[in-house]
């Protein structure tokens, strides 16, 4: 058997490691990190331009899935309305409001946490 035929990556190591994470040569040379180096810093700054260029105002909305979601809305205006409606009867207690308001993130927290655990016995 013959080394090299080791040596070459197949196709299913091409799909696995397309980017030859993985790969056993001894290419640790102080240079080939510099490089790496300089290349990542580069592709970061790339990066960096590219947001800033295309941050605008009407990308952000289209590319926000659940910028207007319905549901999101009417419960922010329930939650204001209420709001609004104690303060104005001079019903307000703020802590028990504020309680109130996170029971259901609470519970909700507490039944996935449960559904997980049951899951995974």
């Amino acid at each position: 058997m013959d080394s090299c035929e080791f040596d070459a990556p197949d196709s299913i190591d091409k799909i696995e490691d397309s980017h030859s994470l993985y790969n056993e040569s001894s290419n640790n040379d102080d240079s080939n990190s510099i490089k790496t180096n300089k290349s990542i810093d580069l592709v970061l700054k790339e990066e960096k331009e590219r947001l800033k260029k295309d941050k605008d105002l009407k990308k952000s909305i289209k590319d926000s899935k659940s910028f207007f979601n319905p549901i999101k809305i009417l419960s922010y205006l329930f939650l204001v309305a209420g709001f609004i409606y104690l303060n104005s009867h001079h019903l307000l207690n703020l802590a028990i409001y504020l309680f109130s308001l996170a029971v259901p993130i609470i519970t909700t927290v507490w039944v996935l946490l449960n559904w997980e655990l049951k899951d995974a016995t």
